[in-house]
């Protein structure tokens, strides 16, 4: 979006794949996160062979640091990195990568 300061950029952030509602809202079991997770990614990676897709994770340290859940999360990040062309991005790099590859082609 153009505004008179410059362009507006949207990220993606998520409340699905996010421990404040997962853990503290709906009270879902200390799994919850890893099976929430591991169900986004694999259709997203399934559907990322026709289109290019981002997984937005929100994670806490307050909560998801807590050691009674950070082996959920542990576990979640390994199951990601186990599969080929994920890669990692903090928001800037989302950013980045939009203005390099993707800002001319959206309309």
């Amino acid at each position: 979006m153009k505004t008179e300061d410059g362009d507006l950029v949207s990220l993606p952030y998520s409340l699905e794949v996010n421990d404040i509602p997962i853990n503290l809202l709906q009270h879902q079991s200390l799994d919850g996160i890893y099976n929430i997770g591991k169900d986004q990614l694999d259709i997203l990676y399934s559907e990322s062979k026709r289109i290019k897709r981002i997984m937005a994770i929100a994670f806490h340290p307050y909560i998801s640091g807590q050691p009674h859940r950070s082996k959920y999360l542990d576990r979640l990040l390994g199951y990601i990195k186990g599969h080929e062309g994920v890669i990692f991005m903090k928001g800037e790099d989302i950013y980045d990568w939009y203005v390099r590859t993707e800002r001319n082609v959206v309309t």
